[in-house]
């Protein structure tokens, strides 16, 4: 089975997502899944108020994000998405592009 991550790493150093999503990556490969990870950071993303305001609005629907989500479903034909996250970069577009391609996500 082929399965997709989307990860949005965040600046803590607390959490333990990063980790979470490794040990999953592991598992499922030691038992013959190929996977992939599509991952965005949130570093940076208070350097200035335009950001702030940029990744608010983007937050609600990020049409950049549903258009890469759709190219990245229809070049890897992933069985099935497993979304750890999707504030701030990607935003819900990405389950709206899972939706039209008539992939499962796991939330």
């Amino acid at each position: 089975m082929k399965i997709l991550q989307i990860h949005n790493r965040t600046r803590s150093v607390f959490g333990g997502e990063q980790t979470v999503i490794d040990t999953i990556d592991s598992v499922l490969a030691r038992n013959g899944h190929v996977t992939a990870t599509l991952t965005r950071s949130s570093e940076g993303s208070d350097k200035n108020v335009l950001t702030k305001i940029k990744i608010a609005v983007s937050g609600v629907y990020n049409f950049h994000a549903y258009e890469e989500m759709l190219q990245l479903l229809r070049s890897d034909k992933p069985d099935i998405v497993h979304v750890h996250g999707v504030y701030p970069n990607l935003s819900p577009s990405i389950l709206a592009a899972c939706r039209a391609e008539r992939v499962p996500v796991v939330f």
